[in-house]
């Protein structure tokens, strides 16, 4: 596709792509992203009809959403199993907030142990490779980091119903 052909289409087709993306993620920020995303997609891609080109972007943009639907429920997930016993219902804005302040007291590196572990499910090796460190070396750290999140949850009133 020519860089005119991308801008007409562009013109076209971003305003309902946008609106499409904003009232199915509740998120007008999220919808931008997500568009910006399904163009980028969409000019990376090899060789796409003419015809098919608004389905093609409609398909790539939904995916995005559900991956990232699906990356907020892990998310979302996690926090809930380290703070609530299982059958209480928290407020996931408040439960959010909370959240977010008490993991911005960690280091950078010890929120990004703790995300790559039990957010995203990597092992040890591949987040030592991502970081640079041995396995074992990521293993000792993200404990270290655990009881760090801990004695923070506890300092702010949020009790655990385990160890981490």
């Amino acid at each position: 596709m020519t860089s005119e052909e991308f801008a007409e289409f562009y013109e076209t087709h971003a305003r309902g792509l946008r609106s499409y993306l904003r009232r199915s993620s509740g998120n007008e920020a999220l919808a931008e992203d997500l568009m910006q995303e399904a163009f980028i997609r969409l000019l990376n891609t090899e060789s796409v009809a003419a015809e098919t080109r608004r389905a093609y972007l409609y398909r790539i943009a939904t995916n995005l959403m559900i991956d990232e639907s699906r990356a907020k429920q892990r998310r979302l997930g996690w926090i809930r199993e380290m703070i609530w016993p299982s059958g209480i219902k928290a407020d996931d804005g408040q439960l959010r907030s909370d959240m977010e302040r008490v993991f911005a007291k960690l280091s950078a590196r010890e929120r990004s142990l703790l995300w790559l572990a039990y957010v995203e499910g990597w092992s040890h090796e591949e987040i030592g490779r991502t970081l640079g460190l041995g396995a074992s070396s990521v293993k000792v750290m993200i404990h270290r980091a655990k009881l760090k999140l801990q004695t923070k949850l506890r300092e702010v009133g949020l009790a655990l119903t385990g160890a981490l």
